[in-house]
């Protein structure tokens, strides 16, 4: 969330807040996008929504683009303009408070031995994890018996991603914020591993534990099934390596994900014998990474 009228101002865009065609949104003379006049662009301070009344919606990170030319510049502008969260709009006479996403309170520091036992079991180091990823646990509540990787976006905690310790838990192995909670980032849009990244080429795994092992510069999809939201969060980025696992499933989709990546300058994939990136030992993934980058 940003502050969207202040970024106008500062960019010379002029806006309008009342109107014909506007409602309860920014308008915006002419769409960034189809190029048509009378305000039938708008955007929605409280979501973050653009719409054009001609060319349909689009997304915020998209609409910066327009503007500022430049993917890389989309992130500083995200950062820049990021608004407090204590922050109050005033959105045609409604109050509106920006979001303040606090993770659960039953999520502590505190790992028991079994969680400890579980990540050394996996080959992770528990205190090189803490240090990098701010890793916690949960010992009741919804997501109890679970390690969790709170996800982060410029820089502020906006979901969070559970696996659970316990071996005969096959229902549900991976945990989110449930929507009614108010992520800031729900579960459709949640990348994993986003705010590590820098430069234009990132690889692309499955799950947490891929990317903390092959470490920056590499995301979690966090499943083979994923979002336009999601894919248009990847429009910063130039070339990818997709990094799958092997089993025939999760290979259909990386191609269904490569025809998606339609702006990239190169796409490769990463063929390996094992399982999953989370089970390379140190000395590939040096490897891996050298390829890479």
């Amino acid at each position: 969330m940003i502050d969207l009228p202040k970024y106008f101002f500062d960019r010379n865009i002029e806006t309008k807040k009342t109107g014909k065609n506007i409602g309860k949104y920014i308008g915006i003379n002419t769409c960034l996008f189809c190029g048509i006049g009378g305000y039938h662009l708008g955007i929605s301070q409280k979501t973050g929504h653009v719409s054009c009344w001609a060319c349909g919606s689009h997304s915020l990170n998209e609409l910066i683009y327009k503007i500022e030319k430049s993917w890389y510049k989309v992130n500083k502008v995200l950062a820049e303009y990021v608004l407090d969260a204590d922050k109050l709009i005033f959105e045609d006479e409604e109050k509106i408070v920006v979001k303040n996403y606090k993770l659960p309170i039953e999520f502590v520091e505190k790992f028991d031995e079994p969680y400890k036992l579980y990540l050394k079991n996996r080959g992770f180091d528990f205190l090189e994890l803490r240090k990098k990823y701010n890793i916690l646990c949960c010992n009741s509540g919804r997501a109890r018996y679970r390690i969790i990787f709170p996800v982060f976006e410029n820089k502020i905690v906006v979901n969070w991603v559970a696996r659970t310790i316990l071996a005969n838990d096959k229902s549900m192995p991976y945990m989110f914020e449930k929507d009614s909670n108010n992520p800031i980032v729900t579960r459709k849009e949640l990348l994993y591993g986003l705010d590590d990244c820098n430069g234009d080429t990132v690889i692309l795994t499955e799950g947490v534990f891929d990317k903390v092992n092959i470490g920056t510069n590499c995301i979690a999809m966090l499943s083979i099934v994923f979002s336009k939201e999601q894919i248009l969060k990847l429009r910063r980025f130039k070339n990818f390596f997709i990094a799958f696992d092997n089993e025939e499933k999760a290979q259909k989709r990386a191609k269904v994900l490569e025809s998606y990546l339609t702006w990239a300058d190169n796409i490769n994939y990463i063929n390996f014998d094992k399982k999953d990136l989370a089970l390379f030992d140190k000395k590939e993934v040096l490897e891996l990474r050298r390829l890479c980058f």
